[in-house]
């Protein structure tokens, strides 16, 4: 039961935090135009996300969604993209839905500490659904562009834990929903790639997530050549943390979720803000985050047990 997960008060701790002097951290995974960072806000970010429910308090409810189906085990939430006729390519309305969750993902870290997102059919998803595309209205593709790389850009800084199960393809705009989540397992018969330049344009968005999983000269090669590459070619270039059968993919991703999940959530949404920000090459942040979770019960009884 979720509303049984108790975190320490954190408002002592964000107070601390007030004394760092406005240092400023940029994360190179969202590129230039990403908003800065300040870390006299990390705290108080860390502690609304992390934050136990209230006795008599209403938690907000699991979005309605079209085309992503919801299943929630306690802090455990599988999400499938489901649209499998068109291999879960995103149209506007996955898109849509996507946005929702990760606004109730964002709202709830009490509630949810693990996802795992995989693909209805067999396959992961095919990218963007190129049959929507309007090149006679650029003002609605610029602004559905731009709500595609932002919603991406927000998956890597939510507060939970997110798993990519891929099986199949996931390719384009799939490719970056899963270079957006923090864990990726894939079945043998996965394939990455970025295509769009042999439909006649460039990857549109997403092009620093992608490059801050497999490099500069991957990611060019993968969005110059519109080839696709294997799972054990995905996995040397660490586009993959692990390659499993396909009957396992999912047992696994539990497996791995409880894993995280039995850890402590704040120390946890803490070491994922830091791996997010550590692109800058500072540890001012991670020295916070780090001087937070020493406060916790966990942390206190962890350090007690070296102290006897």
């Amino acid at each position: 039961d979720p509303s049984r997960i108790t975190t320490p008060n954190l408002d002592r701790i964000a107070e601390e935090g007030m004394r760092f002097n406005r240092c400023y951290v940029t994360n190179s995974i969202c590129g230039p135009s990403r908003a800065v960072i300040q870390t006299d806000k990390f705290s108080s970010r860390l502690a609304k996300k992390t934050q136990p429910i209230e006795a008599g308090s209403t938690r907000k409810q699991m979005p309605a969604l079209t085309s992503i189906d919801l299943r929630r085990q306690q802090r455990l939430l599988w999400a499938t993209l489901n649209r499998p006729a068109k291999r879960n390519a995103f149209d506007q309305t996955m898109t849509r839905d996507l946005e929702q969750l990760v606004d109730w993902l964002d709202s709830c870290g009490d509630q949810v500490g693990v996802v795992v997102l995989s693909g209805a059919g067999n396959t992961f998803s095919a990218g963007d659904d190129v049959g929507q595309l309007r090149p006679d209205d650029p003002q609605a593709m610029t602004s559905l562009s731009l709500r595609r790389g932002a919603v991406y850009r927000r998956m890597t800084e939510l507060p939970q834990i997110l798993i990519a199960a891929i099986d199949g393809i996931a390719l384009g705009g799939g490719f970056v929903c899963a270079c957006a989540c923090d864990i990726r397992l894939a079945t043998h018969n996965a394939k990455f790639g970025l295509p769009e330049v042999t439909l006649g344009w460039p990857p549109n968005y997403g092009v620093q997530i992608v490059q801050s999983i497999v490099g500069r000269a991957a990611g060019l090669r993968l969005a110059v050549s519109g080839q696709s590459i294997s799972a054990s070619e995905a996995l040397r270039l660490g586009a993959v943390n692990e390659i499993v059968p396909a009957f396992r993919l999912h047992e696994q991703a539990r497996q791995l979720a409880e894993t995280v999940l039995a850890l402590p959530p704040v120390a946890v949404a803490a070491a994922k803000q830091v791996f997010t920000l550590a692109a800058d090459g500072r540890d001012e942040q991670a020295t916070q985050s780090f001087l937070q979770c020493l406060q916790t019960t966990e942390a206190k009884a962890s350090i007690g047990k070296f102290s006897k």
